[in-house]
């Protein structure tokens, strides 16, 4: 059991790396319900070392991972020189349960052990898809390259939805 996050932009959805989250165990009355976004009061008194379940920062692909007990925990993101601001603090209960219904209109609830949350915000330098540049060398062997010669290389995103440019110029040039 655990809790998943993702962390990327707002507008682009480019992951965000070296975001790190404190997760706080949550102890409530049996019966009371929290409120859907941690008030202050609720916030101060769960982000406190004795309740400090562990701690989770974001990877280079903008996922991170921490495994729990069953549980509520409010998930708190801690500032960073990355993004404007960090992102509401929120509750995640591990595991959580949620419904699910089918074509013929039946429900049924399904419970889920690994909590996955996307977390997105605005990033201080916006980066910029369209300066990228990469450089890939494409050598001939056994003959020498002719003006007839011709070749393609296909680049694809890694991430789900990564802006790619559309075109993009190939300049060919001689090794010698």
């Amino acid at each position: 059991m655990g809790l998943r996050i993702f962390k990327t932009t707002e507008e682009t959805k480019i992951p965000i790396s070296g975001i790190t989250f404190d997760v706080d165990r949550v102890d409530h009355e049996e019966g009371t319900s929290l409120s859907g976004k941690p008030t202050e009061e609720e916030s101060s008194k769960c982000a406190t070392e004795d309740h400090l379940a562990g701690a989770l920062t974001t990877d280079s692909t903008g996922y991170a991972f921490l495994a729990l007990e069953k549980g509520t925990y409010l998930v708190v993101e801690q500032a960073s020189n990355k993004v404007k601001a960090p992102a509401d603090p929120f509750y995640v209960t591990i595991p959580s349960s949620v419904e699910v219904v089918d074509e013929d209109g039946t429900v049924t609830v399904q419970h889920q052990d690994i909590v996955a949350v996307h977390v997105e915000n605005t990033p201080l330098d916006a980066p910029d898809p369209a300066s990228a540049a990469v450089e890939v060398t494409k050598e001939f062997s056994g003959r020498s390259w002719s003006q007839d010669d011709s070749f393609s290389f296909r680049l694809e995103a890694v991430t789900d939805g990564a802006p790619m440019t559309e075109t993009a110029n190939c300049l060919p040039r001689s090794a010698d």
